[in-house]
Order: C-alpha cells, then sequence, then structure tokens
C-alpha cells in the first residue's frame, strides 16, 4: 500500500487522519468525487483548511487514501470468510459474495467507482488496489475452475483461469451497476440468482456434463498452457 504523506502520526494525528477520511465519506453520500475540494472536506472535519495538507497532498491523493482503506476493508472481509473453498457450498457462498459486495458497493459506491474509473485511465495506485481485491478473490476461484475442468481434453489449466476471471468480473460488474443505477428491486433479484446459478453450474465437474449429454467420457487430463497446441506459456494481464 501507499505510504501515508507528511511526518509519522502519533495518536492524536491518526485520529485527525481518520477524522478527514470520514468527513469525505459523509460528502460522498452527495457530492462526486469531482466535486470534493481540500476546503469543503476541512470544514466537514471541523478542522482548518491548511490542516488537510499535513495527511494529504491534494485532493487526488485523498482520494486514494479512501480507496486504500475500502479495498482493505474488502479484502480483509474476503479473507475472513469462507466463501469458494469447497465446491460443494458453491451456490450458497456465490449468495453470500454477492450480498457482500453489495453491502459494500451500497455504503462505499461512490469511492469504488473512482477507484475502478482511475484504473481503466492507467492509474498505477488505483491499478495496485484493484489487484489486490481481484487477486484475493481469484485465488479461490481459480483452483476450483481448474478442478472442474480436470477431465475435459479441450480445455486447458488457462482457460480454467479465463472461466474464473471471467465470471469474477461479471458480478463486480453487475453489482455496481445495482448501486449506481436506477434497476427495479424485482429485476436486481432475478440478475443475482441468475449470477448464483451459472457459478454454480460453471463449478460443476465438466466431464460429467459432457458425459451426460453425449453419451460418453471425456478423456482424463487438462492441458497445461505450454502443452496446448505447443505454444509457449503467455502472459496474463489482470483485471
Amino acid at each position: 500500500m501507499r505510504p501515508q504523506i507528511g511526518t509519522p502520526l502519533g495518536r492524536k494525528g491518526e485520529q485527525t487522519r481518520r477524522r478527514f477520511l470520514d468527513a469525505g465519506r459523509r460528502l460522498l453520500r452527495t457530492l462526486s468525487p469531482v466535486e470534493l475540494t481540500t476546503a469543503s472536506i476541512a470544514k466537514e472535519a471541523g478542522a482548518a483548511h491548511t490542516t488537510f495538507y499535513i495527511y494529504f497532498e491534494d485532493v487526488r491523493d485523498f482520494l486514494l487514501a479512501l480507496a486504500e482503506v475500502v479495498t482493505e476493508r474488502m479484502v480483509k472481509a474476503f479473507e475472513a470468510s469462507s466463501f469458494f473453498q469447497d465446491r460443494a457450498n458453491i451456490e450458497s457462498d456465490a449468495r453470500d459474495y454477492i450480498m457482500l459486495m453489495a453491502e459494500f458497493w451500497s455504503q462505499e459506491a461512490a469511492i469504488l467507482h473512482y477507484r475502478d474509473m482511475e484504473a481503466d485511465l492507467g492509474d498505477p495506485d488505483c491499478k495496485d488496489l484493484r489487484h489486490a481485491w481481484s487477486d484475493t478473490v481469484l485465488g479461490r476461484l481459480r483452483p476450483l475452475f481448474v478442478e472442474a475442468l480436470r477431465e475435459v481434453e479441450a480445455l486447458s489449466v488457462a482457460d480454467a483461469n479465463a472461466e474464473a476471471t471471467v465470471i469474477f468480473a461479471s458480478m463486480e460488474r453487475l453489482v455496481a451497476i445495482d448501486q449506481h443505477e436506477e434497476i427495479p428491486d424485482e429485476l436486481v433479484a432475478t440478475i443475482r440468482a441468475g449470477q448464483v446459478r451459472v457459478l454454480a453450474f460453471l463449478l460443476q465437474p465438466r466431464a460429467s456434463l459432457l458425459e451426460g449429454a453425449h453419451g460418453k467420457k471425456s478423456p482424463a487430463r487438462v492441458k497445461t498452457p505450454d502443452q496446448k497446441d505447443g505454444g509457449s506459456v503467455r502472459s496474463r494481464r489482470k483485471i
């Protein structure tokens, strides 16, 4: 994570810095990140305008600090959960995971949209934060997808990783849209139920599905990326 700006903080300094961050979160309930100013943040925090610069370089640095706090909370909440550790519980895990994400987005939509927008535009700090979150979730999802594809000849470990990345990105995007746009609650519930069904289906052993569909068993091997078509392992970009 990015080091804090300014002099080392004692207990009182940490409390003041937290007061600024809490003030920014309150302002973001009604303002967009681009509407924030150092003066408005200081006023909301009940502090002098000049005090802001003891803790942050500018508004961009302040927003990045907020994004760090939110991302760290998300990572810790996921790491403390048992989501996606057992394929037998995948439907309930997917449902609970989506609800956890919906809770974070309902509380922190403005800063999460800011983080992801800046990451899309190439900001290295925001990209690192988004990668920290996606890597945490995909670290559990990918092995389950590999296991589901273990006996399918035509698909490789790279294919399993790709499927995990696609389903993760779709869940993230749809949860974000739920909070950002006016979508009827009934439609939101239908979309979330669909996500759960799709994830549960994809994590079933794929060979048994093919056997049931075609009346024969698939060869018991998953190709690694360097085995597929004689090609070399190619680097994969993170989300």
